[in-house]
C-alpha cells in the first residue's frame, strides 16, 4: 500500500509549516519593532552598537561558568533526558494504532476517489452503485457493413469480486473485454492511471452484494424467464393474455372492469404456475432422464443458464449464446427482417460452443465440469480431459464464490468485530480469524442444474 507515503508527505508538510512560522514570527516582530523605533525616534544613536553588540558585553567569568551555569545546564539536560525516556515508550506503544489508522484512512480516501471515478467513467454503461446497465454498440456483419445500433447488456459490477480475482478485474479494466468494453487503464491505452484503477477496485469492494441479495436477484430472473415462457404467444396462456389485453384497449366504460379483471386473473394463474414450478423443478434432480419430471429439472437449469437479471451476470447465455447480450432476435435489420431468428442456446459467442457434446468431451465427469464452472478459468492454467485439453485465459468467471486470502492477510491485524460489519465480504470467525469471502452467484443445487442442462446438449443448440 502507499499509505506510508501519504503519511510521510503529510508529516513533511506539517513540519514545513511549523518551520515557516518559526522563521516568520521573529522577522515580523523585529520589523514591527524597527518601524516603531523609527516612528518614536527611540532607535539607538549612531555608534552605540559598539557597546550594545552582544560580543562586546562582559560575560560570566570562569568560576561562575564552571559551577552555577554548568550545574544548571546539566540538571536541565538530565530533566529532558528523563522526559524523553518516559514519554518515548508511550509514543511508540501507540505507533501500531497510528499505522492501522493510516491504512484505514488511506482505504477510505481510495474508496471515495474510486466512487468518483466510477461515476465519471463507468455509470453510463454499468449503472449507479455497480448495478447493471447497457452500452450503445454499433453492430456490423462479417463484411463490416452496418447492421444497427444495439443496447449491449452491461453486467452488474456489484458481484464482480464473486466472479473474478482483483488481479483479473484490474486486467479487464486495463485492457477491456470482448471488444465491447473499452480499455480504461494506461497499459491498454486508456485514460486512467494505475492508482485510479486501484481506487476503482477499492470502491467495488464496498458495493458487493450479500448472498441473500444475490439469490433474490437470481430467483427474480428465473421467475421473469418462466413468465416469458408461459406467456409466449404460441401458448394457451399467452393467447388468452393477448386477447384480454386487446379487450382492455377496446373496452368501454361498461366493459373495462371485466376486461381488466380477466387480465388480473390470467396474471394470477401465471404467478401460481411459477410458484409450482419453483417448488417442483429443483427437487427433480434425481428423476430418470427422459421423464417429464427430469425435463422440468432441465428447464429450470436452462432458465438459470439464460437468466437476464442484472445484465445476465448470473447466467451463461450472455457469453455462450450468440445475440443474447443485445437481444438480437428482437432487433430489426435494415432489410426489415429480424437480425437473428431466435437463439441457439449454448451455440457459442464470446465463449465457446457448448453443444454437440462439447462439454461431455471436455469434462469427462459431472464433478469436473461443475468444479470448472464454480471457480472459472485461470490465465495460463490448463483444464479439461486429456482428449480435449484447454488452457484458461482468466475470462471465464467463477459462479461458486471466492475467497480473497491476500486481502484477508492485509487486514487481519486491523479489523475487529466492530469495524468489520460495514465491509461486504469480510467476516471474523469464532476463533478470531479474518476471512474475505465473496458470495457465490449460484448455490450448489443451481450449479448442478446448469451442468445438467449443458451436458444434455448433445445436438446443435439448446432449446429455444
Amino acid at each position: 500500500m502507499n499509505a506510508p507515503l501519504i503519511v510521510a508527505a503529510s508529516l513533511q508538510r506539517s513540519i514545513g509549516i511549523v518551520v515557516a512560522f518559526i522563521v516568520l514570527i521573529p522577522a515580523v516582530v523585529l520589523s514591527v519593532r524597527r518601524v516603531a523605533q523609527l516612528f518614536t525616534k527611540s532607535d539607538p544613536e549612531v555608534g552605540a552598537e559598539v557597546e550594545l553588540a552582544p560580543n562586546r558585553k562582559p560575560y560570566f567569568d570562569d568560576a561562575e561558568l564552571e559551577t552555577t551555569k554548568l550545574d544548571r545546564s546539566l540538571f536541565m539536560s538530565l530533566g529532558l533526558l528523563i522526559v524523553c525516556s518516559v514519554t518515548l515508550p508511550f509514543y511508540w506503544l501507540a505507533e501500531p494504532g497510528r499505522q492501522d489508522g493510516a491504512v484505514t484512512e488511506f482505504d477510505r480516501i481510495a474508496r471515495v476517489r474510486g466512487e468518483r471515478q466510477y461515476v465519471e467513467s463507468c455509470t453510463a454503461c454499468h449503472g449507479a452503485g455497480g448495478g447493471a446497465g447497457a452500452a450503445s454498440v454499433t453492430l456490423t456483419d462479417d463484411s463490416g457493413s452496418y447492421v444497427g445500433q444495439v443496447d449491449w447488456a452491461a453486467p452488474a459490477l456489484n458481484t464482480v469480486l464473486s466472479r473474478f480475482s482483483e488481479e483479473e478485474v484490474i486486467y479487464i479494466l486495463n485492457f477491456g473485454r470482448a471488444g465491447v468494453m473499452p480499455a480504461w487503464g494506461a497499459p491498454g491505452g486508456g485514460p486512467l492511471t494505475e492508482q485510479q484503477i486501484e481506487n476503482l477496485v477499492v470502491y467495488l469492494r464496498s458495493v458487493q452484494l450479500t448472498e441473500e441479495d444475490i439469490q433474490e436477484n437470481v430467483e427474480q430472473g428465473v421467475r421473469d424467464g418462466k413468465r416469458e415462457l408461459l406467456l409466449d404467444p404460441s401458448s394457451e396462456l399467452g393467447q388468452r393474455m393477448e386477447a384480454a389485453q386487446r379487450a382492455v384497449l377496446g373496452a368501454t366504460d361498461d366493459t373495462r372492469a371485466a376486461a381488466e379483471a380477466e387480465v388480473a386473473a390470467i396474471n394470477d394463474e401465471v404467478d401460481a404456475a411459477i410458484e409450482r414450478f419453483l417448488a417442483e423443478a429443483p427437487a427433480n434432480a434425481d428423476a430418470t432422464p427422459g421423464t417429464p419430471a427430469y425435463d422440468q429439472y432441465l428447464e429450470w437449469g436452462e432458465l438459470l443458464f439464460t437468466n437476464r437479471a442484472d445484465g445476465g451476470v448470473y447466467g451463461c447465455a450472455r457469453c455462450h449464446t450468440a445475440g443474447w447480450s443485445y437481444q438480437a432476435a428482437d432487433l430489426i435489420g435494415l432489410d426489415g427482417e429480424p437480425v437473428q431468428d431466435g437463439y441457439l442456446q449454448g451455440s457459442g459467442a464470446v465463449g465457446p460452443n457448448l453443444t454437440n457434446g462439447a462439454t461431455t468431451t471436455r469434462f469427462e465427469t459431472f464433478e469436473s465440469h461443475r468444479s470448472f464452472i464454480s471457480v472459472g478459468s485461470q490465465d495460463g492454467v490448463g483444464y479439461g480431459s486429456s482428449d480435449a485439453p484447454a488452457t484458461g485465459s482468466g475470462g471465464m468467471p467463477g459462479f461458486g464464490g471466492r475467497n480473497d486470502d491476500d486481502l484477508a492477510e492485509d487486514w487481519a491485524e486491523i479489523l475487529t468485530e466492530e469495524t468489520v460489519v460495514d465491509r461486504p465480504g469480510f467476516f471474523i470467525q469464532e476463533g478470531g480469524e479474518l476471512i474475505v469471502q465473496w458470495a457465490p452467484l449460484l448455490t450448489p443445487e443451481q450449479l448442478d442444474a446448469v451442468v445438467a442442462v449443458e451436458r444434455s446438449w448433445q445436438a446443435e443448440g439448446g432449446d429455444q
